[in-house]
């Protein structure tokens, strides 16, 4: 054994007996895995496998919205966690008494009942 130096760190450098490098398409990779014959001892590089450049590399702003009011954004490259949340309420009873178009519970449309007075004559 023997001591490297990586990024101002020393790393030893350690043989390891019968580590196996498998080289393929990620198709045979993932066969390989299945059965058994790639382990942990093993490395494995797919031949398929295209990668994308840095340049190909958006930074898209994913918006959440509920019933069209924004409820936040955040970059789908955010360094850190972001956590989006809103209430959502199902099976509102509507109210015909409800005189508030926002509300969950508010009739659209609802049609306008006149009182009819019958007056009867003898």
């Amino acid at each position: 054994m023997s001591t490297i130096v990586v990024n101002d760190q020393e790393v030893e450098d350690v043989k390891i007996d019968d580590f196996k490098v498998w080289v393929g398409t990620d198709e045979q990779i993932q066969a390989a895995i299945q059965s058994g014959d790639i382990s942990d001892e093993s490395f494995s590089v797919a031949t398929d496998v295209e990668f994308v450049k840095p340049s190909e590399i958006g930074n898209g702003v994913l918006t959440i919205k509920k019933n069209g009011t924004t409820i936040g954004t955040f970059s789908a490259n955010a360094k850190q966690d972001v956590e989006l949340g809103f209430a959502v309420v199902d099976n509102v009873q509507p109210d015909w008494n409800q005189t508030n178009p926002n509300a969950e519970d508010y009739i659209n449309n609802k049609p306008v009942i006149s009182t009819i007075t019958v007056k009867r004559f003898e």
